[in-house]
């Protein structure tokens, strides 16, 4: 008959409703096809389905609970990547590393990533923002019967951090400016100890005063009873951007897409810490050796989900009033074409 064609399951079926369904078959294809390409093709795997294997440097601590959670939720395969995290002490170990080739990612402090960026030791990609502190993330802390009572008390005192010239030293530093102490002309003392040693330091009389983190905040409050001195994380340094995830600029260049699908995992990753903290709690046991009973009571930051030029800017004129930088660095170098508008 004209215009219509035969089908083995119809005796007519009109050429307009045939051409309707031939479309959208058709399309339907070209979705799935899509979809089975936005992750990893082309280049970086040549189109095959095998994994592309990172690996991930990353602290053992709450602030890099997101690589954890990508992993054991399917966020990397989904991406077509096979994501193996190796445990690092601190960005200054961990960024040599990435520039050498033996980690591909890496989990780092911004004022390493930055310092290492604007020296060129490497030329870093951001591909994702890690952690951003809240009160009483990193406070000043000292033992119960000390005499000190506020920050105004830290003249000439002896202040444990864990690295000098980095996270510790410059958030400590700008918080004293607001209470009228001066680093070097009241003669306050930075000493270098590793997390995990402060309470002990405390406790002996090493230090006057620590610059504490999770776990090991709670545990030092719990069986020392440590007493709060000050906030570093307050004014100047409210909700400030403490870490995040880079690779070299080299190796983003070089494959694009492999760097753009961890950022998409990794922001998944976060995006659900950041909506429900019992995510991270039930992470936390796996890699940071902390019990679920200490994991369900510490403090926890939070989880940005997208990477902000602002919010990295900030640490890096902070690093320049106080001198860490030597000329003004603009962020947007380091930063996905997409995030490095003027605006956020």
């Amino acid at each position: 008959m004209r215009g219509e064609i035969r089908t083995p399951w119809s005796k007519e079926f009109p050429v307009r409703q045939a051409r309707a369904r031939l479309g959208a078959a058709i399309g339907l294809v070209t979705a799935l096809m899509l979809t089975g390409c936005s992750s990893l093709t082309g280049p970086d795997d040549s189109g095959t389905s095998d994994l592309v294997t990172l690996r991930v440097g990353a602290m053992p601590i709450p602030d890099a609970a997101a690589v954890y959670i990508a992993n054991e939720r399917g966020y990397f395969h989904e991406e077509g990547l096979e994501v193996r995290p190796e445990i690092i002490q601190g960005g200054a170990v961990g960024l040599p590393r990435v520039a050498s080739g033996s980690l591909d990612v890496v989990f780092s402090n911004y004022v390493s990533a930055l310092s290492a960026h604007a020296a060129g030791k490497p030329k870093l990609r951001m591909v994702g923002d890690a952690f951003q502190t809240r009160l009483d993330t990193f406070p000043l802390m000292v033992m119960p019967d000390s005499p000190l009572q506020d920050m105004s008390d830290l003249k000439g005192k002896t202040i444990a951090v864990n690295t000098k010239n980095n996270v510790g030293t410059l958030t400590v530093t700008s918080a004293l400016q607001t209470v009228g102490v001066d680093v070097e002309r009241d003669k306050v003392q930075f000493v270098e100890v590793p997390f995990p040693e402060m309470t002990k330091a405390l406790k002996d009389g090493d230090v006057d005063v620590a610059w504490l983190n999770e776990p090991f905040l709670t545990d030092g409050q719990r069986k020392l009873g440590l007493r709060k001195v000050g906030e570093t994380m307050d004014g100047p340094t409210a909700a400030f951007p403490i870490s995040g995830f880079f690779m070299t600029q080299r190796y983003a260049q070089e494959k694009p897409q492999v760097a753009a699908a961890f950022q998409r995992a990794i922001e998944r990753a976060q995006r659900l810490a950041s909506e429900d903290r019992r995510v991270v709690e039930q992470v936390l046991p796996s890699y940071a050796k902390i019990d679920p009973q200490t994991a369900a009571i510490i403090t926890l930051g939070d989880y940005p989900s997208t990477v902000s030029r602002a919010r990295v800017q900030r640490v890096a004129d902070l690093m320049l009033e106080h001198g860490y930088l030597k000329q003004k660095l603009d962020v947007r170098t380091m930063l996905p074409s997409t995030q490095a508008a003027p605006a956020d």
